[in-house]
């Protein structure tokens, strides 16, 4: 448009120098009528040649108003292009980070299902049944393969059986902890091949879980002490015999 107004404005001058030129020629013999027309056109192309330029500083003005938008919206469009790339930047950490967490989540998920498996397995596990191996060899019965009793085709050493003694001792109070039963009138004091049973009811008294051949059976404390550690465990079996006696 520019362009076109400055092609405007120089055939205007173009034309008024050539009427310049050629009233010069022709001197007094030009008409006074044409003069006045020539005179009339030139003024009417001066005029057009004015507010064409005054067009044209309008247009000047706003071009440079535009450009001025132009290099705003350049620099608003930079900053948008900054602030996308951020966006992109904190999407993929996000990403990352989900990855992450998932892989965790996943991990700890396979270790709470090991870990449920494994009490799921301890719920079916017996540690009594590790501990205290019950059985029998022949006419005796055994715990932890420590043989019990005497028999007269048969003798059994006195230190295996207070060793077998000694673990039914262990035993007896382990029981007795585990199902939460208290021994009111006897202590069990479980040591090994020399364990003993203590009477807490009236007058204190020691009795042996550990016997020898130098001992009268019937008189001995060790008699006294198997009696104790059965009436133990019948304390500890009475719930037991009170259930099945009512069904």
């Amino acid at each position: 448009m520019v362009t076109l107004i400055d092609g405007q404005a120089e055939r205007a001058r173009y034309e008024k120098r050539c009427f310049a030129g050629y009233l010069h020629t022709v001197g007094t013999a030009v008409h006074y009528d044409d003069v006045e027309q020539i005179d009339a056109k030139i003024r009417f192309y001066e005029d057009e040649l004015n507010a064409l330029e005054e067009n044209l500083k309008l247009m000047e003005s706003e071009r440079e108003v535009i450009s001025q938008q132009q290099e705003a919206l350049t620099e608003e469009e930079k900053t948008l292009i900054q602030e996308e790339a951020a966006l992109w930047d904190v999407f993929n950490n996000l990403q990352l980070q989900e990855t992450t967490f998932q892989e965790i989540r996943d991990a700890g998920t396979a270790q709470i299902d090991a870990m449920e498996r494994k009490v799921a397995s301890a719920k079916h596990l017996n540690i009594l049944t590790d501990m205290f191996i019950i059985g029998y060899d022949g006419a005796f019965g055994t715990i932890n393969q420590f043989r019990m009793g005497q028999s007269a085709s048969f003798a059994v050493e006195w230190n295996e059986i207070n060793a077998a003694f000694g673990e039914c001792a262990l035993l007896l109070q382990t029981l007795g902890n585990m199902v939460g039963v208290e021994f009111s009138d006897f202590k069990i004091v479980p040591l090994g091949s020399f364990s003993k049973m203590i009477r807490t009811s009236n007058l204190r008294m020691e009795y042996c879980l550990h016997g020898s051949d130098q001992q009268n059976f019937a008189e001995s404390h060790f008699n006294l002490g198997l009696g104790a550690w059965i009436t133990c465990l019948a304390t500890l079996l009475l719930p037991d015999l009170r259930a099945v006696l009512v069904a």
